[in-house]
């Protein structure tokens, strides 16, 4: 005679989303993303983490949450952890090696602004030493030859804020030069292995930020301390077009007003399939492809909507992270940011 053990059903913080396990659910709510407060979030992590070939259980990912100063609330959204960042310049087996932070002279300063107690937002100020800047140089083999490639960040512009104030989040007021540390670190990742790291901030340097004011291009060059002749490589046809810069100016900080290649004028369009466009070079940049996906879903009215254009777009989606998986990376993302905006909070 057997006899049956009955199992009890999982018990999860936020809802199973459907055609996820939920055992595996349980993981990534209560260990992996214990702070995240929407399933949303976790969701666009792991779609983030499959496109990028990232195994989610090792968190190469952090759930942000930043300041929308439109919504005048914060947002929870997906960037990449300076983990990722590292991961991604050691796939690339040219990876050197990195010197200790190199800090600039201290300074005390009082900040003020605004935390979170509760439910609630309160007035409050913190005193903090801090490193006026700080260096990392990041060494990448070029042709046989050591390079190093510095970079520079500034405190008082790096620095983590709390409900857009000036008050410096709990972690920065407690760790300033480790987590500054961190920040420059990434920084000169991105200028040692630019065609890999693109111009993404990763989520130690987003955490706290206003979402309008996203950094998406490193506007000053890295200082190469030792140079060597860089062999020159055809991205384009492992990239989906011209070759990256590093700019991902293809992802509007607002949505456009009207689709760049006709003209027509965006609005609450009923979700359709998109087809690559044709030009005398070959069919449409991926860029400008995704560039005209995400100016109707920023115009959308609801997740639904949302997910509609995706849906319809699926075979064309799945072609893109085949041909430009750097770029639908950054699409995924963009598209979840602007899922959570529509979600509504808590």
């Amino acid at each position: 005679m057997t006899t049956a053990v009955a199992t009890a059903p999982v018990r999860t913080r936020l809802p199973v989303p459907a055609g996820v396990d939920a055992a595996r659910w349980r993981v990534l709510t209560e260990a992996i993303f214990p702070n995240a407060r929407t399933s949303e979030a976790i969701v666009l992590a792991m779609d983030y983490c499959r496109v990028r070939g990232l195994d989610i259980m090792k968190k190469p990912v952090n759930i942000v949450p930043v300041w929308n100063s439109q919504l005048r609330r914060e947002i929870e959204t997906v960037w990449p952890a300076i983990t990722e960042a590292q991961v991604t310049a050691a796939r690339t087996h040219e990876w050197a090696g990195l010197d200790k932070p190199v800090y600039g002279e201290t300074r005390t300063s009082t900040f003020k602004g605004r935390k979170k107690d509760g439910d609630k937002w309160v007035d409050a100020s913190v005193t903090i030493t801090y490193p006026e800047w700080c260096e990392r140089t990041v060494y990448r083999m070029v042709n046989g030859v050591r390079c190093a490639f510095t970079e520079r960040v500034y405190w008082l512009e790096s620095y983590a804020r709390q409900g857009g104030s000036d008050l410096p989040n709990a972690m920065w007021a407690k760790r300033p030069f480790d987590q500054f540390a961190k920040v420059a670190k990434a920084a000169a990742l991105r200028a040692a292995f630019p065609e890999e790291e693109g111009g993404s901030p990763t989520a130690e340097e987003m955490h706290g930020q206003d979402i309008d004011d996203a950094p998406m291009i490193d506007a000053a060059p890295a200082r190469v301390i030792e140079s060597a002749k860089v062999p020159e490589r055809n991205d384009a046809a492992a990239d989906g077009g011209a070759q990256p810069s590093g700019d991902p100016g293809w992802v509007p900080p607002t949505p456009p007003d009207h689709d760049p290649q006709t003209g027509e004028v965006f609005g609450d369009t009923e979700p359709q399939e998109m087809k690559r466009e044709e030009t005398e070079a070959g069919p449409e940049d991926w860029r400008l492809w995704c560039q005209r996906l995400l100016g109707h879903i920023g115009h959308a009215k609801s997740v639904e909507a949302i997910d509609r254009w995706m849906k319809l777009n699926e075979k064309t989606l799945e072609l893109l992270a085949q041909e430009a998986p750097k770029i639908s990376a950054r699409l995924v993302s963009a598209v979840g940011r602007h899922r959570l905006d529509k979600t509504p909070q808590p």
